[in-house]
């Protein structure tokens, strides 16, 4: 391997450096090369179309080497999957049993985004959904056995296992739902533990994930209740439910070429992906970083309506709203107020809890 040494947090004017990677948000105004063989490498994993712009910027580009980023033809290839070692350690997870899981909609979230929160709130109204985060929350630690209301952001067991208790994830992007090759870690984290994501994304998105039986995709649904037709469908049927889990039991070379390097490209030690770079340079599969950057740009639909950010037409993404984010995040465990930009429904809407002893105890009112 060709880097011998990585200091994190190192003085941009450091000689010794080979190669310098910048974080976004993390860019000094002033950093000229401190010698002519310094290979300059921007890294982001955000969206240029909205928590990435100055991706957008020539200027700014030009003033890197290479991008590493979520496409896969930038300098460095840094997608979302899951690596090996976690699905392993996920995999207990992934096989609990139907009947043992919560047959509701799970959403942890921090970043309401009002149009977001809005889809699932329309989801509520037709299926028990339980947002467990501090977006527009419908669940308190009364109500819920092992509440994960305070779950950490990192990746960690204590998130996984308890969100493995919900037979389906709302898994929708913060940024957009048709952003080009921008598939997080929403939906691979909810595929590793078994909870089916419900997802709505880049119309390339099969190529990155195990098969399209794998997941709920949002755009073949008209209204919420056709969703929650399909959602219970799968709740209470194990037929369906081995359906949409039967990839992870297939050899793993029949899954999607790109969804298998994108495992194994999480999997690896990133420095030889770095070391190839530096050896071979730019090629059809990295390209430097002038080059511009993919960009959301396809209207989409969610149960009929479009989606877009203002004053940026041709793209359906998810809007900020700082009344509308107050508004959702500030929820009664009631039905009243619901309606057209009301809040979220309460999940025993749609579910009883008849025990105490475990997930099944939770049954469809109707």
């Amino acid at each position: 391997m060709c880097v011998k040494n990585v200091k994190l947090n190192a003085n941009v004017d450091d000689p010794s450096c080979d190669v310098r990677m910048f974080r976004n948000q993390h860019v000094p105004e002033v950093r000229p090369k401190t010698n002519p063989k310094q290979v300059d490498i921007f890294f982001t994993h955000e969206s240029p179309s909205m928590y990435s712009p100055e991706m957008k910027d020539e200027k700014f580009r030009n003033s890197f080497d290479y991008v590493a980023d979520y496409e896969k033809t930038s300098g460095l290839w840094f997608p979302f999957a899951v690596p090996v070692f976690e699905m392993k350690e996920d995999f207990p997870l992934f096989t609990i049993p139907r009947k043992e899981r919560i047959p509701g909609v799970a959403w942890l979230a921090r970043d309401c985004l009002s149009n977001r929160a809005e889809t699932l709130r329309k989801i509520s109204d037709a299926y028990p959904v339980f947002s467990v985060g501090n977006c527009a929350n419908n669940v308190n630690a009364n109500s819920f056995p092992e509440s994960v209301m305070e779950a950490p952001r990192n990746r960690e067991t204590s998130f996984q296992e308890p969100l493995s208790n919900f037979m389906f994830y709302f898994a929708v992007e913060n940024v957009g739902v048709s952003c080009p090759e921008y598939v997080t870690e929403k939906i691979y984290y909810a595929l590793s533990r078994g909870s089916i994501p419900i997802y709505i994304g880049w119309e390339g998105v099969n190529e990155l994930l195990p098969g399209r039986d794998s997941w709920i995709d949002l755009r073949n649904y008209a209204t919420p209740q056709q969703l929650a037709k399909r959602l219970r469908e799968i709740a209470e049927s194990d037929e369906e439910w081995e359906k949409m889990h039967k990839w992870r039991y297939e050899n793993p070379n029949a899954w999607p070429k790109l969804f298998q390097k994108a495992i194994r490209q999480q999997t690896e030690d990133s420095k030889n992906a770095l070391c190839a770079l530096l050896q071979n340079g730019e090629s059809g599969k990295r390209r430097k970083a002038g080059k511009e950057p993919k960009l959301c740009e396809r209207q989409t639909k969610i149960f009929g309506q479009d989606l877009k950010i203002d004053g940026q037409e041709g793209f359906g993404a998810f809007k900020r709203d700082d009344i509308d984010e107050a508004h959702l995040g500030t929820n009664s465990l009631t039905d009243k107020d619901v309606g057209v930009g009301g809040k979220m429904h309460a999940w025993e809407k749609h579910l009883k809890k008849t025990c105490d002893t475990d997930n099944s105890c939770f049954k469809f009112i109707n």
